[in-house]
């Protein structure tokens, strides 16, 4: 992005914006970051339907027991909810929020349509 080879910007380059390295033009989300708050959303750009997340998620293998599953999570929770954590992924521009496997499932399974859809729709091939 800073070579402007391609326009698009995710979490950790806050530091990059707010040195206007780059400029950012809005925030592909439905409320603003905390970490810019002067940029506004797509939303409020009057694209309500453009939105997107970067996500990170701690992932086992299929079979892993249950309590093993719930002990992870547990500890996953606790770090994501450390205020350091909270302090340090803030300034990023990233909003930890930690959950359920259930949850992660869930995401996991509408971004998968989602994006899927996108691809179709638009034709898109790799190269």
């Amino acid at each position: 992005m800073l070579a402007n080879d391609i326009q698009a910007l995710v979490p950790g380059i806050v530091s990059q914006v707010k040195s206007n390295k780059v400029r950012a033009l809005a925030i592909m989300s439905s409320r603003r970051s905390p970490a810019l708050p002067e940029v506004p959303t797509t939303t409020e750009l009057g694209f309500p339907s453009l939105l997107s997340s970067t996500w990170f998620a701690v992932l086992a293998p299929k079979g892993t027991p249950n309590d093993i599953v719930r002990k992870m999570n547990v500890a996953i929770n606790n770090v994501v909810a450390d205020p350091e954590t909270v302090k340090v992924f803030t300034e990023m521009g990233a909003s930890p929020l930690g959950g359920t496997p259930e949850r992660v499932a869930y995401v996991l399974s509408a971004d998968l349509l989602k994006w899927r859809a996108v691809v179709k729709r638009g034709n898109i091939q790799m190269q």
